[in-house]
């Protein structure tokens, strides 16, 4: 959806193509999932790394929710077996979901005053 309307607002630039020619265009087709079994360990592992994270209460009263810690997750990886540049793969995807997770999960554990919605 997102694409079609980048398409329709960029027409000029694009040569004035349609949706449907520009769909036939390899880079408008979604990359395809190259490591299926990737992305199953990186979600399984961000769900037992989240564990280790820690959880406060703030100065007003509202849950502050702390990233994972490196070094859990570069344990996890060692010991499973990644090393090198794989490790450093895994650390980034895995701070990368954890970056992304962490204002979903504060929003959840500290949502507005009844009222003030």
């Amino acid at each position: 959806m997102i694409h079609e309307d980048w398409i329709a607002r960029h027409a000029a630039l694009l040569r004035q193509a349609t949706p449907a020619e520009i769909a036939q265009w390899p880079q408008a087709k979604p990359p395809p999932d190259r490591w299926p079994g990737w992305r199953r360990v990186c979600l399984a592992a961000f769900w037992d790394l989240s564990t280790c994270r820690t959880y406060s209460l703030g100065g007003m009263g509202g849950a502050i929710v702390g990233p994972i810690p490196w070094t859990a997750i570069s344990a996890w990886g060692r010991e499973r077996g990644l090393r090198g540049a794989v490790l450093v793969a895994f650390e980034s995807v895995i701070r990368a979901i954890d970056n992304a997770w962490l204002p979903v999960e504060t929003a959840r554990l500290n949502p507005p005053p009844k009222g003030k919605r």
